[in-house]
């Protein structure tokens, strides 16, 4: 039973990725973030997957407007006294604006869950439930290289007693097929 149901994702997964030019635009990439507040030595790695859904439009002049849903997976590292690491996991649905053949303006807002510890010294993000936010710019670099800066913004939404956030400065690679 359980490898019906694996093939039966797998047959149903490939069909979402193999519509009509999704393929060609289908991004993965990899980032590299830094606390910029409090002088906390916090980090990130990301990786991430970033598919195009159908909705374009073309805004003449300023360019065109399109849609994503960026996946994402990090770990975030602390080089305080407690050394900790932990993981985090969100979807983020992005609005791309290119003004550029070689230019994207990039935007989203979403929502995820950390796993493992939510305290960094005295920062405490406070719980698993995160919502998060990208703003920033790629530079395309060919049909299929990229690099990117983004601002990253994470924070629970004061869903929990504390609600410090996360703000990094992220720069990322990727690679479009």
């Amino acid at each position: 039973m359980k490898i019906r149901k694996n093939l039966l994702l797998l047959v149903m997964g490939g069909g979402i990725v193999s519509l009509p030019g999704a393929v060609l635009a289908t991004e993965v990439g990899m980032g590299y973030g830094r606390d910029i507040r409090n002088s906390l030595d916090l980090e990130q790695y990301e990786m991430f997957a970033r598919q195009p859904l159908p909705y374009t439009t073309d805004l003449g002049n300023i360019g065109t407007l399109s849609s994503a849903v960026e996946i994402g997976a990090a770990l975030i590292h602390y080089y305080g006294d407690d050394d900790a690491v932990t993981g985090r996991f969100s979807a983020m649905p992005m609005a791309i604006l290119s003004p550029h053949e070689n230019i994207n303006i990039l935007a989203g807002i979403g929502a995820g869950f950390m796993v493992g510890q939510t305290r960094f010294g005295e920062h405490y993000l406070d719980g698993p439930i995160l919502f998060n936010a990208k703003i920033g710019v790629q530079i395309v670099l060919s049909e299929s290289w990229g690099i990117e800066y983004t601002f990253y913004h994470q924070s629970n939404g004061s869903i929990y007693e504390h609600n410090n956030s996360l703000n990094m400065n992220q720069l990322a690679v990727t690679f479009r097929f």
